[in-house]
């Protein structure tokens, strides 16, 4: 059971503004959720456990996160073929490497279609 001074440390710290380097720790926190599937509402209830936001401060940090994930991926199409690309080598490697055909030959049809080499 938390002490009454631990509690009110507690309140203390949440109601405290962070700083701008705590700012990009948090949206890059929520970037990397966001990118592993975290929906609003996994986002929303992380912010409050972890920093005491509010459901607004929550949702202004994942448009600042979307922003960055937008800039992170606004990329030609050869560009981004390149690193689909790259991705799919990588991935064919570790299934050979686990004797995962199936896999690897998903990765080689993939990669095939992207490269235009048959429709």
């Amino acid at each position: 059971m938390p002490s009454i001074l631990s509690r009110l440390y507690d309140r203390l710290m949440a109601n405290k503004r962070c700083t701008q380097i705590e700012k990009k720790f948090r949206i890059a926190r929520i970037t990397r959720m966001m990118a592993n599937g975290a929906t609003r509402q996994d986002l929303v209830q992380y912010g409050a456990q972890e920093w005491g936001l509010s459901k607004r401060r929550v949702d202004e940090m994942i448009a600042e996160a979307r922003k960055e994930l937008e800039e992170d991926y606004n990329l030609d199409r050869q560009a981004f073929t390149a690193l689909l690309l790259s991705q799919l080598s990588v991935i064919q490697k570790k299934a050979m490497e686990q004797s995962n055909l199936q896999a690897a030959l998903g990765c080689i049809n993939t990669a095939a279609k992207l490269a235009k080499i048959y429709d």
